[in-house]
């Protein structure tokens, strides 16, 4: 593999980036929190739930990107003037990953209540709990196996 960056980021951007980084791990993650919804609100129809998602994941990750800028990075700045990950850095990115599901569940219920407040779906904070803890679990341990896969070769 060839190495063609290294990227320093803002700790609380580790949930963030690796959708950017690694497709695969995003798409991924949607298709479970997809999933979830459509066992729980199939009556609803599989195009308006995949709007809906799709809606509330765009809102709740262009917000969640703006909390994790306001957050601690965990870069020290180095006497040559660049930004390194400072002895905090993995303790904040270990940190991001709950955090950034807990943003996702109080960003993404207000919005699925919104978009769906008519059909007055049962149990929605239950079901977008749920959809999100899958989500970010599916997130990150097919994170962790990509970059497993990518730095074995």
């Amino acid at each position: 593999m060839i190495f063609v960056a290294d990227i320093i980021y803002p700790a609380f951007m580790d949930p963030h980036l690796s959708k950017l980084f690694m497709p695969v791990t995003g798409v991924a993650a949607f298709v479970a929190e997809l999933i979830v919804y459509t066992a729980c609100y199939w009556r609803i129809g599989f195009g308006r739930l995949l709007v809906y998602v799709l809606g509330a994941n765009i809102v709740s990750s262009l917000t969640g990107v703006g909390l994790a800028l306001a957050l601690p990075s965990g870069l020290v700045r180095q006497p040559n003037g660049f930004w390194q990950p400072g002895p905090q850095w993995s303790a904040f990115a270990t940190v991001a990953w709950p955090t950034a599901c807990l943003a996702s569940i109080l960003i993404e219920y207000p919005v699925l209540w919104l978009f769906t407040r008519q059909l007055k779906p049962r149990w929605l904070f239950g079901a977008v709990c749920i959809a999100n803890m899958v989500s970010y679990v599916v997130l990150h341990v097919a994170n962790r196996i990509e970059v497993q896969r990518m730095w074995s070769h």
